[in-house]
């Protein structure tokens, strides 16, 4: 599962103002026409995870389903973020 949390390298707590603001550097970054170099599909991901996490609905979705995917990285010994994660969503 990606993080986009990361992706974007942004906080959990994050606000919508501070997504924008590091959307918009990212295209910068990884936008195919800026940086032809660049895999596209990095692009879409980051465009994705935007998407996702400016809409407060699919957000929470998203949250739940990265809080599982931790939990279960715990239960195999592969997790270094789920503490963190569980303080900031407070579950």
């Amino acid at each position: 599962m990606k993080d986009y949390y990361k992706l974007l390298e942004v906080d959990y707590t994050a606000s919508n103002q501070e997504l924008s603001r590091a959307f918009r550097k990212k295209v910068l970054i990884l936008h195919p026409d800026i940086k032809p170099d660049k895999d596209p599909s990095e692009f879409h991901e980051m465009m994705k995870g935007f998407h996702i996490l400016s809409d407060m609905k699919k957000r929470f979705e998203y949250n739940q389903q990265l809080i599982k995917y931790y939990q279960e990285k715990k239960k195999t010994g592969k997790n270094n973020l789920l503490k963190n994660i569980l303080h900031v969503f407070r579950v």
